[in-house]
């Protein structure tokens, strides 16, 4: 019963880093994105926003 926990855990372990890895992906590429669509729109935005971040 224990090793199956242990499997279950590690298991679970990975698929957390894995999802923060390509949370944090997709959050930077979204990110890049918003900003770059933002400074075409009106470029006082993105200066707001550097400034805020």
């Amino acid at each position: 019963m224990s090793k199956v926990i242990g499997a279950i855990r590690r298991m679970h372990g990975l698929t957390i880093t894995a999802r923060r890895f390509s949370r944090r992906r997709g959050f930077i590429a979204i990110h890049s994105v918003m900003r770059r669509f933002e400074s075409l729109l009106d470029p006082d935005t993105m200066s707001d926003r550097e400034r805020s971040y």
